[in-house]
């Protein structure tokens, strides 16, 4: 019916309408997990003025986010560059620049980005002395990839809104950096667009200097066949939440209304009514005066609230022990805590594989930049599990009994083996150290630990 240019015009513009859609049903989701985070959306009962409020608002949803935050980076993570000295040059440039970024606030920001929109994008400033790292809000970011290949990118678009004074007023202008590939490399273009004006003007135009484009980005959880990644907080998750919500802000209505005994009198007037002074009443005869009291404890109720906390920290693979919940748990051994643990321990797991090659390629691009050689560096995270150091140390003697090197247990327990074989010969002198002594009695035999390393 149609020629083959009116065909693929229409193809066209069907396909961009649906990109747009699709751009901003994603806006929304973002919208809708920042305010559950903030508990800023709307409360489960409808407040009328001059009335109580009942609504119970309990804030899961931070909670929830925190504590994947937290078990994903723990207390440090560390950058190292295989069969590299700890003096290498390339760690401390990289010292110097995560410093300056205040490294684990940045990685706690940029956690939360992910965890509440399920992608996160740093921003590469090639500043003087040492290049900048900016977190990216995702909600202002675009991206534009191949048709063929997601793992390619064409182009990055940056979007935000801002008030800019013309003349002697303040105008909002729409702001936008287009970050895109050429043929010889990458350019950035500066562009402004002004209310009254449907396209963007380009400002400033210039090609960027090196072979990488200067955003990084990365899933927050895997998603295949997808560019965007999955969040922590995802709509069902919400539902659960407020579903909640709605359950506890009843029970505080009911409480509110039916918690206190209901006097009732019967075949009397109020001025018939007197109290002793010991507060005996007297009531006329033939009068009845009883109380009612509510009759349901809320059992079901509380018990249909109880299910559903469960099912939010099922999907949120955040089981209730690792927010702090401890009752009736006792002494754990490490295989209980790791069966306890283990969803979130799942989650964790996926999302260092996701974060440490985002670190890792943000590294290399850094180093580059810094006009070192191409440089893979490796991400040293901590431990996720928490641990008895009593139980540790008792491990570490029965594997030092099985022949198990000093120094690989020293490693194991977070020690340096060298510092501490330099700080035990500085502090103990070896005339009076015992195991010295011990150890010169065993000269004869050439297969003896030394002193040093028997301790």
């Amino acid at each position: 019916m149609f020629p083959p240019t009116a065909t693929s015009s229409i193809i066209s513009q069907h396909l961009h309408g649906q990109r747009l859609a699709d751009d901003f049903q994603r806006l929304q989701q973002f919208r809708a997990a920042w305010e559950a985070y903030r508990k800023q959306d709307t409360p489960p009962l409808p407040i009328e003025a001059g009335r109580p409020n009942d609504n119970v608002r309990v804030n899961l949803i931070k909670l929830i986010v925190q504590t994947s935050v937290s078990f994903l980076f723990g207390d440090q993570v560390a950058f190292s560059v295989p069969d590299a000295p700890p003096d290498d040059p390339r760690i401390q440039y990289l010292d110097r620049i995560w410093n300056a970024a205040k490294k684990m606030t940045w990685l706690y920001k940029q956690g939360i980005n992910g965890s509440l929109c399920g992608h996160i994008f740093a921003r590469i400033y090639p500043e003087q002395p040492l290049p900048r790292i900016v977190i990216l809000d995702p909600a202002t970011v675009t991206v534009r990839w191949a048709a063929d290949d997601l793992d390619r990118v064409e182009c990055y678009l940056i979007d935000y809104s801002a008030y800019e004074w013309q003349g002697n007023r303040e105008v909002l202008v729409s702001i936008r950096q287009r970050i895109e590939r050429t043929d010889t490399g990458w350019r950035i273009l500066d562009q402004r667009s002004q209310p009254d004006k449907q396209a963007f003007e380009t400002l400033h135009e210039a090609p960027w200097p090196y072979p990488f484009p200067p955003i990084v980005d990365s899933q927050n959880l895997a998603a295949p066949n997808e560019y965007w990644g999955e969040a922590d907080i995802t709509p069902d998750l919400i539902a659960l939440v407020n579903a909640g919500d709605f359950t506890l802000s009843n029970q505080q209505r009911i409480v509110r209304f039916y918690a206190q005994p209901l006097t009732v009198a019967k075949g009397m007037d109020p001025a018939q009514l007197k109290h002793g002074r010991d507060r005996t009443v007297f009531i006329p005869p033939n009068a009845d005066l009883s109380i009612v009291e509510m009759q349901s404890e809320l059992a079901a109720s509380l018990d249909h609230h109880s299910r559903i906390k469960s099912s939010i920290h099922e999907v949120a693979q955040t089981p209730e022990i690792a927010t702090g919940k401890v009752e009736d748990l006792g002494n754990l051994s490490g295989l209980a805590l790791q069966i306890l643990y283990g969803p979130l321990l799942q989650k964790t797991v996926q999302k260092r594989m996701l974060y440490g090659d985002f670190l890792s390629e943000l590294n290399r691009r850094l180093l580059m930049i810094g006009g070192f050689p191409e440089t893979t560096t490796t991400v040293v995270w901590d431990s996720m599990l928490p641990t008895d150091p009593q139980a540790e140390r008792a491990v570490a003697q029965a594997d030092r009994t099985l022949g198990v090197s000093e120094a690989t247990i020293l490693t194991q327990l977070g020690y340096d083996p060298a510092h501490e074989r330099e700080q035990r010969q500085a502090e103990t002198p070896p005339d009076h150290d015992p195991l010295t002594a011990k150890g010169d009695a065993d000269d004869s035999n050439p297969d003896a630990e030394t002193p040093t390393e028997r301790r």
